[in-house]
């Protein structure tokens, strides 16, 4: 794995180093191609279904003439199914269907609305995000095959978590020491070299789990670990201030979470019954050679996967769905969620860090690097490489800051696709730091607005506090073939802070709005005061 300084080229292919003592054994074959086992005749096969899901009252949906179950969840519904190829898809509703909009939107793709069913083709694996008039959304997830060789109990160095599990238990209730327990002995494993955690299909409660070095935590994709609803000092033992984690890995290596189950923060119901809680759905602090993928994280309490002082981490082909579930502000004018500061990725004082190919659905900012100096942890944030995403937000698609109390630099914003967003880029230097040598490149906007900011591009200096002596400043960074369906609700701002607090060296090129290339500043339009320098346009 090796990350280039400028983020020209970064290479991936590799796993990380302390992956590769016991890749024959524990790690999945990433081979393309696998085999489809257990499809039905129309190419498609079905999860096990998850405990505790409800059937959705809206929607009925087919994949390739086969019907597949839709879940009701929060302010949305879902289906997940694993396709080996193109596929037809269907989707039925009770009343004639009027306006209906598939995303990530693709001028290929046809879309057939006739009477109650709504008919559009997928070339291939991915997530889509499906609305028809006034309904809830519908989140669709065809997944690719699972890879060759998947671990099952049994296997050498597999742990079974239902060994740990008494029989006849209620799956309520929470099983945190067992679990716990079933990681402990992973992790001990041949001298301390480790192996696999198989998490079973059903529901498993747990507070605070802490995962260690060399520990695969597999979940078949029946499985849901799901968090208690009661927060608590003993279960959820403070880390930063008052606020806590479900999953922790802390100054661990070679970590992997995999599998097609679920982990679920259980947010709205601790933020219901407990409106303080904090409790982040995955922490790393001080945590390396890390590896996510395929996944489905859903429903955190507060900020969504952080990570904090970790370096080398891998996060790819993960799913992160949030319960946006509140209502309109009429104050406001705006609709806030019961759980608020949901924010998706945030990378806090972290090296290397690689997130691809995920679907994030959330009330908060959807990838926020910063330094906020969290658990007495700082350092530069650097190297980061987030592409391939599809991003739903309340808040910012990216948003770099405020917390910046060291540096922050070198990174790549490249081929997403932001359904919607308040904001498409927000860089905020508030502590100090600088923000710099970054690459926005060929970024897909579809709908901005909807909150307080509404505006494509938000930079600022500030000084968020007293203490802080010297602004930070804002520069070198190319933004550059983007494109937006339609024009901003309001202007886009550059706002510096005086001769110190400086934004300079920003270059657009192949600016793409509402299919106009922008040629100028007026064109965005883009507002500058306050120190702050005009962008180049390159023609």
């Amino acid at each position: 794995m090796v990350f280039h300084s400028a983020l020209k080229t970064v290479t991936m292919k590799t796993p990380p180093a302390r992956f590769r003592p016991f890749l024959p054994c524990l790690l999945l074959s990433l081979a393309a191609g696998a085999a489809l086992h257990g499809a039905d005749a129309a190419g498609v096969r079905l999860y096990t279904p998850t405990p505790g899901d409800t059937p959705c009252a809206v929607y009925a949906l087919t994949v390739n003439g086969a019907p597949a179950p839709v879940v009701k969840f929060g302010d949305v519904s879902y289906s997940r199914f694993i396709i080996n190829g193109p596929a037809e898809i269907s989707v039925t509703t009770p009343e004639k269907i009027g306006d209906a909009r598939v995303s990530p939107m693709n001028s290929k793709r046809t879309v057939l609305k006739k009477g109650k069913t709504l008919s559009f083709n997928i070339g291939r694996a991915g997530s889509y995000f499906v609305r028809v008039d006034k309904l809830e959304p519908l989140i669709i997830f065809a997944d690719p095959p699972e890879a060759a060789g998947a671990p099952r109990p049994g296997d050498p160095r597999v742990i079974d978590l239902s060994a740990y599990l008494p029989p006849g238990r209620d799956p309520a209730a929470p099983v945190t020491a067992l679990i716990q327990k079933a990681i402990d002995d992973t992790a001990a494993q041949a001298g301390g070299e480790g192996g696999i955690l198989f998490v079973p299909n059903g529901r498993h409660v747990a507070g605070q789990l802490k995962l260690k070095s060399n520990v695969f935590l597999h979940l078949a994709d029946g499985a849901l670990l799901q968090s208690q609803v009661d927060f608590n000092a003993t279960d959820f033992p403070p880390q930063a201030n008052s606020d806590s984690s479900f999953i922790f890995i802390g100054n661990a290596r070679n970590v992997r979470i995999g599998g097609r189950g679920i982990i679920d923060g259980n947010g709205h119901a601790v933020r219901t019954l407990n409106p303080k809680a904090n409790i982040k759905l995955l922490r790393t602090a001080g945590a390396g050679d890390v590896l996510v993928e395929d996944v489905f994280f859903r429903d955190s309490a507060r900020w969504s996967l952080h990570l904090l002082d970790s370096e080398r981490v891998v996060m790819r082909n993960f799913k992160l769905v949030n319960d946006l579930r509140g209502g309109f502000d009429p104050k406001e004018k705006v609709h806030k969620a019961v759980v608020t500061n949901t924010d998706g990725v945030d990378i806090d004082a972290s090296r290397g860090v690689l997130v691809e190919g995920a679907f994030i659905y959330t009330g908060d900012d959807a990838f926020t690097p910063k330094v906020t100096g969290y658990m007495g942890r700082q350092g530069p944030c650097r190297d980061l490489v987030m592409r391939g995403n599809v991003i739903w937000t309340i808040k910012c698609a990216l948003k770099v800051g405020d917390e910046t109390i060291e540096d922050l630099h070198d990174m790549d914003f490249s081929n997403n696709h932001v359904i919607h967003a308040d904001r498409f880029l927000a860089l905020w230097s508030g502590d100090g730091g600088r923000i710099g040598d970054m690459r926005i490149i060929n970024n897909k906007v579809e709908s901005i607005g909807g909150d307080y900011n509404e505006r494509f591009f938000m930079f600022r200096v500030r000084l968020r506090r007293r203490k802080i002596s010297r602004p930070g400043v804002i520069e070198n960074i190319v933004i550059k073939d983007f494109q937006a369906l339609s024009p901003a609700p309001q202007p886009s701002s550059f706002e510096g802070l005086g001769d110190g607090g400086r934004i300079t060296g920003v270059s657009f090129e192949n600016i793409v709005i509402g299919g106009k290339r922008a040629q100028s500043a007026e064109d965005i339009p883009l507002r500058v005061k306050d120190g702050a320098g005009l962008p180049v346009f390159i023609k």
